[in-house]
C-alpha cells in the first residue's frame, strides 16, 4: 500500500519558505512605497519652484545681488499658481540672488502627504532680511 500524503517535515519546510518569501516581499513593498513618496515630492517641489518663479518674475529683476525674496506656500495656492495634489506644505520658498544666478531655498518649508507623513521637515526659519512677497 502506497502512502500518498505529505510528511510533517515537508509541510513545515513549505511554511518556512512561504514565510521567507512574504518577508522579502513586504520589505520590497515598503522600499517601493518610500521611493514613490520621495519621487512624488521631488516632482511637486519642482512644480512649487516654477510656480514661485512665475509669481516672482516681475520682482526678481529688481533684486540686488546677495538679497532674497520669500513667498508663502499658501499664497501660491491662493493665487491659483499651485494645486495641492495629496501633498500639503506650510512655510516659505526663498529666492536668493548670487551674482546673476537665482536659486531657491526650501529650508523654511515643511511638506506632508495625505497620510500625514512628513516628506520634508522645516530646517530653518525665514531670514529676517528676506523680503516677504504676498
Amino acid at each position: 500500500m502506497k502512502n500518498s500524503g505529505f510528511t510533517l517535515i515537508e509541510l513545515l519546510s513549505v511554511l518556512v519558505i512561504m514565510g521567507i518569501v512574504m518577508g522579502i516581499s513586504i520589505q520590497s513593498y515598503r522600499v517601493l512605497t518610500n521611493r514613490n513618496n520621495e519621487t512624488k515630492y521631488e516632482y511637486y517641489l519642482e512644480s512649487m519652484k516654477k510656480s514661485a518663479d512665475l509669481f516672482l518674475e516681475s520682482r526678481k529683476d529688481k533684486m540686488a545681488s546677495g538679497s532674497c525674496l520669500s513667498v508663502n506656500y499658501q499664497t501660491l495656492v491662493t493665487k491659483g499658481l499651485l494645486k495641492e495634489e495629496n501633498i500639503t506644505c506650510n512655510g516659505y520658498l526663498q529666492l536668493k540672488k548670487n551674482g546673476r544666478k537665482y536659486t531657491y531655498d526650501v529650508t523654511a518649508l515643511e511638506c506632508k502627504n495625505e497620510k500625514g507623513t512628513v516628506l520634508k521637515e522645516k530646517t530653518a526659519n525665514v531670514n529676517g532680511s528676506c523680503t516677504v512677497v504676498n
